[in-house]
């Protein structure tokens, strides 16, 4: 496996999941503060994480995505995770789809802005997988009022709202968030 890219910020080290977060990344998707506007079931195992971290190694692998970790830069204690979950071809043009959680134990102090800023100012230069990114979606449950929040912040517009298709069990309706980078 290629390893991936790092990013860092201020307080902050965007970098590969290892296996050595098995443990962090079960504590963080077995959390139901996590998971409450979450695509995702509670985990019962390290198994799982396990098995996520190996998936998201796998999606890097085939130019699908990708997901880091976030860590502390002081100390490298992980945080969350953040990163692409899809990429999509728009007559032309490339945008993702991404996707961050944080461990409650680290919500109130501006770690996921951070963490996003990295991230969009990576894809901005970089771009992904040799493309340019024209557009980085977030599409977030309607009572996730915390990230509406964060991606307001870094200067998303509220594009449009779908119903609910995912596995999450909210009746909610999905927004979708848009940043254009050029």
């Amino acid at each position: 496996m290629e390893y991936l890219f790092s990013i860092e910020t201020d307080r902050l080290v965007l970098s590969d999941l290892t296996e050595d977060d098995k443990n962090f990344v079960f504590e963080l998707f077995s959390n139901s503060s996590v998971l409450e506007f979450y695509d995702l079931k509670a985990f019962t195992s390290l198994e799982e994480a396990q098995a996520l971290i190996e998936k998201m190694h796998k999606k890097w692998d085939e130019q699908l995505g990708f997901r880091l970790a976030i860590r502390h830069k002081q100390d490298r204690t992980m945080l969350g995770t953040c990163g692409v979950n899809t990429i999509k071809s728009i007559g032309g043009d490339f945008a993702v789809v991404i996707g961050y959680e944080l461990h409650p134990h680290a919500w109130g102090e501006g770690y996921m802005q951070e963490a996003l800023t990295g991230l969009i100012h990576y894809l901005k230069q970089e771009g992904l997988f040799q493309q340019q990114i024209k557009y980085v979606w977030a599409e977030i449950f309607e009572p996730n009022i915390r990230s509406q929040q964060v991606v307001h912040k870094l200067g998303f517009e509220l594009v449009g709202k779908t119903a609910n298709h995912t596995a999450n069990n909210l009746s909610a309706s999905l927004l979708k968030f848009e940043l254009k980078l050029y």
